[in-house]
């Protein structure tokens, strides 16, 4: 039997890359989300924490156009971003 100290989210977590943006311009928020965009097409799932909403707004249009999953939440004073290659095209 194996029994792991991680919680299931936690888990499901581990499998993404995280970055945050928190504090940061739009701008620059917007560029860096083309640049994930992009990783995440080559195979890296992509967790973003930003305080932008505008970027929140704009994410799941460009991560359609790049054929990416995406998904919002809320977590305390900031958003998470997650954007996932699917597996089959």
């Amino acid at each position: 039997m194996n029994i792991s100290s991680q919680k299931p989210n936690q888990a499901a977590d581990n499998e993404y890359e995280t970055y945050s943006f928190i504090g940061r311009s739009f701008k620059f928020q917007l560029q860096e989300l083309d640049k994930l965009i992009e990783v995440t097409k080559n195979g890296k799932n992509t967790q973003i924490e930003t305080d932008q909403e505008n970027l929140i707004a704009m994410a799941p249009m460009k991560a359609m156009r790049g054929k990416l999953k995406c998904s919002i939440s809320k977590s305390n004073s900031y958003w998470i971003l997650k954007l996932i290659k699917p597996e089959f095209e």
